[in-house]
């Protein structure tokens, strides 16, 4: 009888082990690879300001954006230490269309935009 409800038993825990490990994998979102190809968009689009270039002026630029449903970039925060770059990044940001490219909906993304000359 002890047996019996032992092994009853594990095999309910066996049980509620395996659906928790299934359920939480099945509910994991994959944003890697939109995050991925929005990344890649975004290095190819954004150049070094030629004004900045000009002037040899380096900095970063953070920005905190999502893609809006006519997919271009509605940007939420915008950070940097040179100003002139800040500006000439957004003008960049505002020419970027991301048709074509899965997104997910109303997610916000951050990136960092380093400035260099070498």
């Amino acid at each position: 009888m002890k047996t019996n409800m032992l092994t009853k038993t594990l095999g309910v825990v066996f049980a509620m082990i395996l659906l928790a490990g299934i359920t939480t994998y099945a509910a994991e979102p994959l944003k890697a690879a939109p995050a991925k190809n929005i990344q890649d968009v975004l290095c190819k689009n954004i150049q070094y300001p030629e004004k900045a270039l000009k002037n040899c002026c380096t900095g970063y630029v953070d920005v905190v954006f999502k893609i809006g449903d006519d997919d271009q970039i509605i940007i939420r925060s915008i950070s940097s230490d040179n100003t002139d770059i800040a500006q000439c990044v957004k003008e960049q940001l505002k020419k970027i269309s991301f048709s074509g490219i899965e997104k997910p909906y109303n997610q916000h993304y951050s990136i960092r935009f380093t400035f260099k000359l070498i």
